[in-house]
């Protein structure tokens, strides 16, 4: 039996068109990275301490993924958070690592600047139970 390159003609051409409109879409689909100014925010704060001092605001982060996921990126999208749950009264020199960044799904955090943040921990106002001799 002869193979005919003619014989099911119409589910090649198919199945080549939908091979090229896929090549297409992942191809056309390109990796963008950009930086970003993100604000800090802090998260359980033990009872009976705050925050003391001038901990920065923002910190500077560079974000990776597609170009439609990073281009719809809008203001609360991406936060530094830190969990301070477990801190102490206290100086605490905290490390920005790329998972304490809360980023959109498909948005890859890939730098966090500075390295580090450092907090201040006291004992609110008249809350004599949280000082620690």
């Amino acid at each position: 039996m002869a193979y005919s390159l003619f014989r099911n003609f119409s589910l090649k051409v198919l199945a080549v068109g939908i091979a090229v409109l896929l090549w297409m879409n992942v191809a056309g689909d390109r990796v963008v990275e950009r930086g970003l100014a993100v604000p800090v925010e802090f998260e359980n704060v033990p009872a009976g301490l705050e925050i003391a001092g001038d901990p920065p605001d923002t910190v500077r982060v560079r974000v990776r993924g597609s170009g439609v996921s990073i281009g719809g990126l809008v203001a609360g999208d991406v936060a530094a958070v830190l969990d301070l749950s477990a801190a102490q009264a206290g100086r605490r020199e905290i490390e920005m690592v790329p998972d304490r960044v809360r980023t959109p799904s498909g948005v890859e955090v890939t730098s966090v600047v500075p390295a580090a943040i450092t907090v201040t921990l006291e004992a609110e106002a008249g809350d004599a139970r949280a000082v620690r001799h």
